[in-house]
């Protein structure tokens, strides 16, 4: 079973501390696209790839998410 991935938007910087969406996929890139997504509820702008790649770095498994409430 592969583990699932985890990137809250407030740990992504650009949008927030106060937003408690998580972006959840198997893998980097999925966690990526809905995060992309959901970013442009708070800015109205596309996430150039070179934030998206700081963005992965923040990519976590359940254990660290749940860790950090």
């Amino acid at each position: 079973m592969a583990k699932r991935k985890f990137l809250r938007c407030r740990d992504a910087g650009e949008m927030g501390p106060f937003c408690d969406y998580i972006s959840e996929g198997e893998t980097d890139e999925e966690v990526l696209k809905l995060a992309r997504i959901h970013a442009k509820t708070h800015n109205e702008r596309d996430i150039p790839e070179e934030e998206l790649q700081g963005w992965k770095r923040k990519i976590k498994s359940r254990e660290e998410v749940t860790q950090k409430r």
